[in-house]
Order: C-alpha cells, then sequence, then structure tokens
C-alpha cells in the first residue's frame, strides 16, 4: 500500500512538472483567420515583413489587394502594435515576422501616407509609397509562418505562447539564449 502512495505521488508530480506545462503549450492563444474580414466599418490593412527590404510591405486593405507597382511600405504605430525589439514595443514573437516567409498580419486602424518616391527603390521597383498605420488591434491572416522549431510541431492556425514576446524573453534568460531578437 505504501509503494502505491509513492508512486502515486511520483505521477503527480511528474503530470505537474511536464503535462500542465505541455497542456498550456498546446492550448490556442489567438486563433487565425482563414479569409479576410468583412465588416466594411473598420478599416484593415493586410501587411507582411520583408526580409530584403527589412520593412513592412503592405498586401492590400479592406477594398483588396494592392497592384505590385508601386510599392506600399508600411510602418506600424500604435499602442497595439504586435510587433518590436522590446516587450513594451511589441507583442508577438520576432520568429513570426523577421524571416523570409513571414506570416501575414492584419492591422485595424487609420492610415497616412507620409512619402512617395517615384525613383528607383532599393534599386529594383519603380516606386514606393510609405504608410504609416495606427493600429488598434491584429490578426493573423492564414497560417502561422515561423523559425521557431518547436514551434513545427504544433498546429498552425493559431498562436501559442510559443508566438508571443514573453516567452523568447524567457527562454533568454532561462537558457542564455542570445539570439538578438529580443531586448529586455
Amino acid at each position: 500500500m505504501n509503494i502505491i502512495i509513492k508512486c502515486f505521488r511520483l505521477l503527480v508530480i511528474i503530470t505537474m512538472l511536464f503535462g500542465i506545462p505541455l497542456l498550456a503549450m498546446i492550448m490556442p492563444i489567438k486563433f487565425c483567420l482563414s479569409s479576410l474580414p468583412t465588416d466594411n466599418n473598420e478599416n484593415f490593412y493586410i501587411v507582411r515583413y520583408s526580409y530584403y527590404r527589412n520593412k513592412f510591405i503592405l498586401f492590400g486593405d479592406k477594398t483588396g489587394f494592392y497592384s505590385s507597382e508601386p510599392e506600399h511600405l508600411a510602418h506600424i504605430k500604435g499602442n497595439k502594435n504586435p510587433f518590436g525589439y522590446s516587450i513594451k514595443d511589441g507583442i508577438v514573437s520576432n520568429d513570426l515576422s523577421f524571416h523570409n516567409n513571414s506570416t501575414m498580419f492584419i492591422i485595424y486602424g487609420t492610415d497616412t501616407i507620409d512619402e512617395y518616391w517615384d525613383e528607383k527603390y532599393y534599386g529594383d521597383t519603380t516606386g514606393a509609397v510609405l504608410h504609416t498605420i495606427y493600429c488598434t488591434k491584429w490578426d493573423v491572416l492564414g497560417k502561422v509562418e515561423t523559425m521557431n522549431k518547436i514551434r513545427h510541431i504544433f498546429p498552425r492556425n493559431y498562436l501559442n505562447i510559443f508566438d508571443y514576446k514573453w516567452f523568447d524573453i524567457l527562454r533568454d534568460r532561462l537558457f542564455n539564449y542570445l539570439d538578438g531578437e529580443t531586448r529586455w
């Protein structure tokens, strides 16, 4: 009887140490949208980070997708901005937005056009429009694309704790994993 109680206690400890954190890792926090929002009362913009340009590219808005010329670049501001290097500046992990096949985001808010270039920009486009978007809320469009190897074993139609910046900072501090993508 004494051995059964000890085995049960050991099982409870193992479950608390591994089972609860594993369950928290696979639980969805925010689901991705599979199509564009249909509510025409809200302004929204479709953005993706361009690794080559080192800028966010604006692909479209509530009226639809833009043509490829001129290129629309986006600078995202606001208190609900999902991007940024520090925990104060952003919400989502840089693993989602800073690589070649980055995740597409829908940014809700207002937009102002800052500049327009007619000449060649970065040597391979015929012009560019720079937009500043003041973000009030955001969603993910399509699937979550990430560089995080652990994240690849989970479904890609929602965000989990691996996709948030605070997890990056926790990982960096606990395991001295200095990838240069988060600043505390």
